[in-house]
């Protein structure tokens, strides 16, 4: 994972891989072929020399999405929104997105909608990784056959937020995937190797990688103030 000679460290390349080969296989409600599709489409919007505004729906604009797949409208309107206008959505934009914005064939269930909404954070996290250091982008493989699982935990519920979630004594934040547990790992997986083991969030007297735990809240705090990140 990642041809060069800097001192990237090694769960940092080992968090990374085993999150980007898993873009390859059956996720909880996407196939791997619908999961490498999603990708894909962040990596286009993401690239788009002029995404649309926030209020205007990317699947509805000529020449700004692919077309080389079957993802239904919806979910490209919420990979283009989620990559480019991220501080702006909200309760009421998240249940017309599951609702398929009123066109019933559109339609995506919460389950696929949290789903998506990890695959576009975990693109959007490694890719800017990969550019903030002028690396390539990891490749994509091939997909692998399966079918997704469609296992929903038997705890989860709506509970304050958008979409259900199955009770923790975890922040909010934490628990935003938690109804598809296959993605609130890699979400973790990711963040204990980027940020801090959730386990040490409350310890503020910890060091991290040679940063002290102000340091690393420091550029936490900055990186959310750019992202327009309410929480």
């Amino acid at each position: 994972m990642y041809d060069t000679d800097l001192p990237i460290r090694s769960d940092l390349r080992e968090a990374h891989a085993t999150v980007v080969d898993r873009w390859s296989r059956p996720g909880t409600w996407w196939t791997a072929q619908e999961r490498l599709a999603i990708v894909a489409e962040v990596r286009r919007a993401r690239d788009a020399a002029e995404a649309p505004p926030a209020w205007v729906r990317a699947s509805q604009v000529n020449g700004s999405v692919s077309g080389e797949h079957s993802l239904p409208a919806a979910a490209i309107d919420v990979i283009w929104r989620l990559t480019n206008h991220s501080g702006t959505l909200t309760a009421e934009w998240c249940d017309a997105a599951i609702d398929g914005f009123g066109e019933p064939s559109d339609a995506i269930t919460p389950g696929q909608y949290t789903e998506l909404v990890a695959l576009v954070a975990q693109t959007n996290c490694i890719d800017r990784f990969a550019e903030g250091l002028s690396l390539d982008r990891p490749t994509l493989g091939g997909p692998v056959a399966g079918e997704p699982s469609r296992t929903v935990p038997e705890d989860a519920a709506m509970r304050g937020h958008w979409v259900p979630t199955v009770p923790s004594d975890y922040p909010a934040v934490v628990q935003a995937l938690s109804a598809v547990p296959a993605e609130n790992a890699a979400m973790l997986l990711l963040s204990d190797a980027q940020y801090i083991p959730v386990d040490e969030m409350f310890d503020l007297t910890s060091d991290r990688n040679s940063l002290s735990r102000m340091q690393v809240e420091l550029v936490a705090a900055r990186t959310s103030v750019l992202n327009e990140c309410f929480y």
